[in-house]
């Protein structure tokens, strides 16, 4: 498989911005493992913030893409898309795959051995970044690597954007931003005319890169970062430390389906679960902890 990646990683995210109406978003950072064993998983975290303007009033569907290895698999909790303010979690929406988006994505932004993952929020929401409202948006991905992935140097990619009408419209794949650049807004890359810009952009530094191990030697989250707890058919995940806090929390049935997956965004989380054994993983960056508890 061969590698890809760009010397300088320049990100921003601009969302839900009204054609009348000019804005500029930043993605304050990118928090991904680094270092991650063949047959793993690990999480992705991007936190946009408000920079300037205003997009109070500007509803419209969020778009998020990432472009990993081929063979890699890409999922999201059920609370992937986050809305903050002063620390706190305001709202939370499911993304779900859009097949059009992908196709948008993989059409546009080729490489070698990589392909893309698109997403989009369930419905048109008001984004609401701005200084006296949503202060910052999080999405939460967890991506795993396949046992029989080649060892070496990679590097993912992202791009971030928004929908106010629909996606059926997109039937030319082709590259317009004069006509839709508003599905990528920003991306950690170039774009295909040579420039780092589809819209207003400002510019931070991220490390989006990974190798990959042999070793499967790698870290857990510590036993006394968090608790789980059962509660009538469903599982209480309890946060007592940062190690735990935005770990992606997913619950198996005893034949090993996703019963219900969530990003910790606060003090306790509350995921469904199923009578009989049930798994609970915690996942946060590469490091990865397993309970087993029991709903009678």
């Amino acid at each position: 498989m061969k590698t890809y990646f760009t010397t300088r990683k320049s990100v921003v995210a601009v969302l839900a911005l009204m054609a009348v109406v000019t804005s500029c978003y930043t993605i304050k950072r990118v928090a991904q493992a680094h270092e991650v064993a063949a047959g793993g998983e690990f999480t992705s975290r991007s936190v946009v913030i408000y920079a300037e303007g205003d997009n109070q009033n500007a509803t419209s569907y969020g778009c998020f893409g990432i472009r990993v290895p081929e063979g890699w698999t890409v999922t999201l909790p059920s609370n992937a898309y986050e809305q903050w303010e002063k620390g706190e979690v305001t709202a939370t929406n499911p993304m779900i795959a859009n097949e059009k988006y992908t196709a948008i994505c993989n059409h546009r932004y080729p490489a070698e051995g990589y392909v893309w993952y698109g997403f989009s929020t369930t419905q048109k929401m008001k984004h609401q970044l701005h200084k006296d409202l949503s202060d910052s948006i999080a999405v939460n991905c967890k991506i795993q690597v396949p046992a029989g992935a080649k060892l070496g140097d990679y590097e993912i990619e992202y791009v971030y954007g928004d929908e106010e009408d629909n996606f059926e419209k997109y039937t030319d794949l082709a590259w317009d931003k004069d006509h839709d650049n508003r599905l990528v807004e920003t991306s950690t890359f170039k774009t295909p005319d040579g420039s780092s810009e589809h819209n207003t952009h400002t510019f931070v530094d991220v490390d989006t890169k990974i190798k990959v191990i042999e070793s499967s030697g790698l870290s857990k989250v510590s036993a006394d970062q968090y608790s789980v707890a059962t509660a009538d058919d469903a599982v209480l995940f309890e946060v007592k430390g940062a190690e735990a806090k935005n770990a992606i929390v997913t619950v198996y049935n005893a034949a090993g389906q996703v019963v219900d997956s969530k990003v910790a965004n606060s003090e306790v989380t509350t995921l469904k679960a199923q009578k009989g054994v049930n798994v609970v993983s915690i996942l946060n960056g590469n490091k990865r902890s397993v309970e087993k508890v029991v709903i009678k």
